[in-house]
């Protein structure tokens, strides 16, 4: 039988309560917490003696109750309103919490009262100051406990404090925060602005992240399950990926399309692996699933909505406050070839996903999960996501860098703008950093995360006239480098991109394609009737006739620019320039080719760069700094480090070191696929400062511990490779050809044809593949293919006598 199990810190009495289902009281127990007085008019109180208090509560209620600790299905919790309770960076307590009763700050209200501050700020907190509320607290420490203001990481409130201590999870609600005088409740979002007036804006990023009272915020963590009694949970940090597979629309071919969030999370806990869905229903529907129950459901009063919007219909529709919803907008309904699977802060974006679902008449999946996941080594498992969380919340190298780094000179100086045409170089100026980012502070709400993630790789904005929508990654500038604009631009045009549920990526270069072909008189005002002047709006108008396929120009470019170009006609195909195997590319113009990105842009069948490379870098450096990256590179077999080190400036790799390293890029990625990691946590992000959290040598004690099946680096490498080469069969069969294989054609603006193909050349052999890139028989029965080899000797496609010469590839350990 589940019980609930509640929890209540006052000023003086922690207290532990246990109800059944219906609601009936099974046990109270209660643990009396002291008040300190340091001063006259200050009251507070030991932190740890206040969690103390507290696991002595839940223990006394546990025994006097005889519940199995596992039998407990939720935990909520409360405490007195306002006051302070402090944590650093590390979690640990700052200083004494400060309780409710506490009048230290009267002082500075009196001084606030004289500078109308109370008035400034009513319009945002509808309420009246008092000297116990946050706000107050926190500019008193900064005047008089300066040390002590340094050290704050994060601002509680007691209840928040309790939560942190039971689960980890640093968060607040909006309920009790609406009370605390930092909340703008008006927009229900912390505000700058009231910082400002507080005079403590270096404390807007200590303010925790907020869920809604009912909403599950964490788990019990294994020491605090022992301090308690209580049983713990085991997630996995970062493995929280759910991947779209189907045929592209834009290439015919198999790919995946990957998104984060908490999709895949509450899959699991719906007890699902996989949802397959075929064929195609007579009128719009939606799919809801609850646990063991799903059915499609009539979905025409969301046609026509927006992706964000019909999440929002379908939570109150269904009464359920935690439902995760993946939804197409109106460029999926209307099959544009670009269109993406929007969740939460995710999306599944690339390769045309949407369409398909749109396709299908599938408007929105609507999913919700309650039951337990089941884990191998549970207790092993939770001690190692422990210590893995705390490493990735500290490390400067996992993570989405542009979510904090205002510094885009990089990108803007040398990313092309327009079609990928031209660099900007000196565009980037303090000034334009100083303009950008002070439009950011107004817009964004706050950052997020994914599912049981430290980093929060996401923005929550809110534009002026726009739904709220969250950025991701490189979106921050794709609409505005292609249209030549500022930031505002950007920010504007993806609160509606974003309900259209629309690639990032390639709609940005579709439409600046189409700029391209009217200036150059391709298209003309008569196949743009009252097209704008001005860029902004010309992109807007696209934008619609894009979605919308109007007309033929409407309707080809929902096709993608190298469908479009050859749809369009009248020379436009020379203005297809950035695009491989018929899919848009990352906006790159560079110097001298790259043999391993030479690789990757011919042999990747991901459509993208950025889910190809990543665990080699990208360039060489200079020899002391080539020293210190290898010293501490732990996620690389030694081979690789022997590769770097004699890579010099300004030369090119030998060819055995190119294809190797587009090999290992590739087989990481085909391992975060397989298990759901985040790439930005493993296979993306070992090029930057060499220590990604997850690697090729400690991934497989996760597997082992999550799953119980006996894993090592060699048997997870060979699963990749076989999982590599299965993607690779299915699209040979659909057509994949070498005359294909070919990055953009003026992506390197010094190219060297002959060495391009000799590489090419090794890297088919060093796989196992024929001259024309397909699986040898001997290397698809090697991998237990076997099936596969037979099907595509039966289609002639191989004829089974071709050479493979099978490599001895020493063990991934050795030199460890």
């Amino acid at each position: 039988m589940p019980y609930l199990l509640g929890i209540d810190n006052g000023s003086t009495v922690s207290k532990a309560a246990l109800f059944d289902t219906a609601g009936n009281e099974v046990a109270v127990a209660s643990a009396s917490a002291e008040t300190l007085y340091p001063h006259p008019g200050w009251t507070e109180r030991s932190m740890e003696a206040l969690w103390q208090t507290t696991a002595q509560a839940i223990r006394a209620v546990l025994e006097k109750s005889g519940v199995n600790p596992r039998d407990i299905a939720g935990i909520g919790n409360t405490g007195h309103g306002n006051g302070l309770y402090l944590i650093d960076r590390h979690g640990q307590p700052v200083r004494n919490g400060i309780q409710s009763l506490d009048t230290r700050a009267a002082s500075i209200l009196e001084e606030r009262k004289k500078n109308d501050i109370q008035g400034r700020a009513f319009p945002y907190i509808l309420q009246e100051f008092w000297p116990a509320q946050p706000h107050a607290l926190l500019q008193w420490i900064k005047y008089n406990e300066p040390e002590a203001y340094a050290r704050i990481g994060n601002i509680l409130l007691c209840k928040d404090y309790v939560k942190f201590r039971l689960t980890g999870v640093v968060t607040s609600d909006y309920t009790d925060m609406s009370g605390t005088c930092l909340l703008d409740n008006v927009r229900r979002a912390y505000s700058r602005d009231l910082m400002e007036m507080y005079d403590i804006p270096e404390l807007f990023d200590a303010l925790p992240p907020l869920a809604q009272s009912f909403e599950v915020v964490g788990h019990v963590t294994r020491e605090a399950a022992e301090a308690t009694g209580l049983a713990e949970g085991t997630p996995v940090v970062g493995a929280n990926r759910t991947s779209v597979s189907t045929i592209s629309p834009q290439t015919g071919l198999y790919v995946n399309s990957l998104m984060g969030g908490y999709f895949g999370p509450e899959m699991k806990f719906a007890g699902l692996d996989k949802i397959i869905i075929t064929g195609e229903a007579p009128k719009l529907v939606y799919l809801y699933i609850h646990n063991d129950k799903a059915e499609l459901r009539d979905a025409s009063h969301l046609q026509g909505k927006g992706t964000r919007e019909t999440a929002a219909i379908l939570t109150k529709e269904l009464k359920e406050p935690k439902l995760q919803v993946a939804a197409i907008g109106m460029a999926g309904e209307n099959r544009v070839y670009t269109a993406s699977i929007e969740h939460y802060n995710s999306s599944a974006a690339r390769h045309g996903v949407g369409a398909v679902m749109g396709a299908k008449r599938l408007k929105a999946i609507a999913i919700r999960g309650t039951k337990d996941v089941n884990v191998a080594h549970p207790a092993e498992l939770w001690a190692k996501s422990q210590v893995k969380y705390k490493e990735i919340h500290e490390n400067p190298n996992a993570g989405d860098p542009m979510a904090h780094d205002h510094n885009e000179s990089f990108h803007v100086d040398n990313f092309a703008w327009g079609n990928a045409r031209v660099r900007r170089k000196g565009y980037w100026s303090k000034e334009r950093e100083e303009r950008w980012v002070a439009l950011w502070k107004r817009i964004r709400l706050r950052d997020t995360s994914c599912y049981n993630c430290p980093k929060d790789c996401h923005y929550l904005i809110s534009y002026p006239g726009r739904s709220t929508y969250h950025l991701k990654c490189f979106n921050k500038l794709t609409y505005c480098m292609a249209a030549f604009e500022e930031i505002d631009f950007n920010y504007d045009i993806l609160g509606l991109t974003t309900e259209y549920g629309l690639d990032g990526f390639s709609t940005p270069q579709i439409l600046a394609f189409a700029m391209e072909l009217y200036e150059a008189g391709i298209l003309t005002n008569e196949d743009l009737p009252g097209f704008p002047e001005g860029n902004r709006e010309r992109f807007f108008y696209l934008l619609d006739m894009m979605v919308h396929r109007r007309g033929m120009v409407g309707d080809a470019l929902a096709h993608g620019v190298w469908q479009a170009a050859r749809i369009i006609g009248r020379g436009a195909e020379e203005y297809d320039h950035n695009t491989t195997k018929k899919v848009e590319q990352v906006p790159l113009k560079l110097g001298i080719v790259n043999f391993p990105f030479f690789l990757m842009y011919c042999t990747g069948e991901k459509m993208n760069i950025t889910q190809i490379e990543g665990s080699f870098p990208q360039a060489p450096i200079k020899l002391e700094k080539r020293i210190k990256f290898v010293e501490k590179w732990t996620a690389a077999p030694e081979k690789f480090k022997k590769y770097f080190m004699e890579w010099e400036p300004r030369q090119h790799m030998p060819i055995e070191a190119a294809v190797e390293a587009c090999d290992w890029n590739e087989t990481m990625h085909f391992v975060d696929d397989a298990i759901g990691t985040c790439a930005w946590l493993s296979s993306f992000r070992g090029q930057f400062g060499g220590s990604p959290p997850y690697h090729i040598f400690n991934l497989p004690e996760i597997i082992t511990l999550a799953s119980g099946i006996d894993m090592d680096p060699d048997k997870l490498w060979e699963i990749a490779q076989r999982n590599r080469n299965l993607l690779r069969a299915i699209n040979v069969r659909r057509g994949l050809k070498r005359d294909v294989e070919k990055p953009p054609e003026d992506h390197w603006a010094v190219r060297d044809p002959e060495m391009e193909q000799k590489h090419l050349d090794a890297y088919y052999e060093f796989k196992g593949w024929t001259m024309d890139g397909i699986p040898t028989k001997g290397r698809l029965e090697e991998l237990g293919l076997g099936d596969v080899a037979e099907d595509l000797v039966k289609r002639g496609i191989l004829t089974g006598d071709e050479v493979y010469i099978k490599q001895e590839i020493p063990s991934l350990l050795e030199g460890k």
